[in-house]
């Protein structure tokens, strides 16, 4: 971790830095995450409390979907979430239709 004409002292304190980072950026995540589980509970609590205002007003079948919603807020879907990554590289010259879209018609 020492760079090159480094003293003692610079990298002691670049190391300190860095766990300070890293000690920062954990607590930012915990707090996010309270954060999202707080809001999660407040929309299910919200969910069940219409779900009980339609199933008094006699309609059983809006307060059974509003359940059945509250049951599945928070659950990750990993299937369902796009995963970027990086496009493969190609080699040589581009097809010739995009050639003739650059305007090299003597493809």
């Amino acid at each position: 971790m020492k760079a090159p004409g480094d003293s003692t002292m610079g990298t002691l304190i670049r190391m300190l830095l860095e766990r300070l980072g890293s000690m920062l950026s954990a607590s930012a995540a915990t707090a996010l995450d309270a954060a999202a589980s707080r809001e999660e509970a407040k929309i299910i609590s919200d969910l069940l409390r219409e779900a009980e205002r339609y199933e008094a007003d006699g309609q059983p079948e809006v307060a059974a979907r509003l359940r059945q919603r509250a049951a599945t807020v928070g659950i990750d879907a990993p299937d369902e979430t796009p995963q970027l990554t990086e496009a493969p590289r190609r080699r040589g010259r581009p097809p010739k239709a995009l050639r003739l879209e650059e305007g090299n018609h003597d493809a």
